[in-house]
């Protein structure tokens, strides 16, 4: 394989992996605490199969920003961060090993990636939301943090 060849199929798989700021953002989730998630960038690739008509599979990668500026550490569940679909579905996370928490310390913030895939509900360049009930235990409690809606790009 040519040096030319080698360096087109390199660079086209780091542009198809590529994350970019969503469409739109309603901003970060935060926390009467002050803890807080935001959207920072996105990637999603809807894939037309003419076997399900109308029921595309779409493969969803979000990077989300986690804060925490209290004082005491605080735990990230990631299996319970859903996105919501228009149709009302709630997909779950593919992402590894997203049953193990990340824990956050004191004035720590993190960037965290999930992905989410789904045939049929979820599409790109339409309104989402990013689900983070009970996602979030600082400890004594669970955070409540509303959604984060925004519309993915492709």
């Amino acid at each position: 394989m040519s040096n030319v060849t080698l360096t087109s199929l390199a660079a086209a798989l780091t542009l198809g992996c590529a994350h970019y700021p969503p469409q739109y953002t309603s901003g970060p989730a935060v926390a009467a605490n002050g803890v807080s998630v935001a959207l920072v960038s996105q990637t999603c690739d809807q894939n037309k199969d003419p076997d399900f008509w109308g029921d595309d599979l779409v493969f969803l990668s979000v990077d989300l920003s986690f804060s925490n500026p209290t004082p005491r550490p605080i735990t990230v569940y990631r299996s319970r961060i859903r996105v919501l679909a228009p149709d009302g579905i709630r997909a779950s996370t593919m992402t590894w090993n997203a049953s193990k928490p990340i824990r956050l310390a004191p004035s720590e913030t993190r960037v965290v990636p999930l992905v989410f895939s789904n045939r049929g509900s979820l599409d790109c360049n339409v309104p989402l939301a990013i689900d983070l009930d009970g996602s979030i235990d600082t400890g004594n409690q669970t955070e409540n943090l509303p959604p984060i809606h925004f519309v993915a790009g492709l």
